[in-house]
This record gives C-alpha cells, sequence and structure tokens, in this order.
C-alpha cells in the first residue's frame, strides 16, 4: 500500500483528485477540506461562504448554485432547465401538454 501512495497525486494544499488529504481523511492538519471548509462548514474567514459567496454544499446566501437552480431545480423566476415552472407553464404562458395516443376498443 506504501508503494501505491507514492504515486498519487496531490495539490499544492495536500488534496488528490477526490477530495482525500494525504494524511487519509477529509480534513488536512489545520482541520479544513480541499475547499477551505470545516467539519461544520464554517470556512476558514470565519463565516458560512467561502469568498465567491458559496457555502460548503455550494449554494450562494439566496439558496442558488453556481449554476443559477436552487436545490429544487428551479431558477430565480421559477423555471426548471427544461423551461417549466412547478404548473407546467413555459415563459411565453403555455401549458405543456401532454400528448396521449388513445386506443379505441
Amino acid at each position: 500500500m506504501v508503494i501505491f501512495n507514492m504515486f498519487k497525486k496531490y495539490d499544492e494544499y495536500g488534496f488528490d483528485s477526490k477530495g482525500m488529504h494525504k494524511n487519509g481523511t477529509k480534513f488536512n492538519e489545520n482541520g479544513f477540506d480541499k475547499n477551505s471548509f470545516d467539519k461544520n462548514g464554517i470556512h476558514k474567514n470565519g463565516t458560512y461562504f467561502n469568498e465567491e459567496g458559496y457555502s460548503i454544499e455550494g449554494y450562494d446566501k439566496c439558496g442558488y448554485g453556481k449554476d443559477g437552480y436552487n436545490n429544487g431545480g428551479y431558477d430565480r423566476q421559477g423555471y426548471n432547465r427544461s423551461g417549466y415552472n412547478m404548473k407546467g407553464y413555459d415563459r411565453q404562458g403555455e401549458f405543456s401538454e401532454t400528448k396521449y395516443k388513445w386506443k379505441a376498443r
């Protein structure tokens, strides 16, 4: 096992590509993970958010991620990635009709 540890690639902070520190845990000697959050979710600057404004889960103060969607999959206007809101209407106000083929008996 020691032989394989020599071939691992670590970044300048001692973390590999999977987020594991070279000491074998998710946290370095100071208690921070690769994104500089501790195990309680507090950033090394003392807040719950990093310099970019995102928490340990990747959401900003309003609850939206870097891609602009919240954890439910909706953007700030209330539309999902397909362009429909919760009631099934698109941005132009048209309903997304599901087309069924009915069989005659």
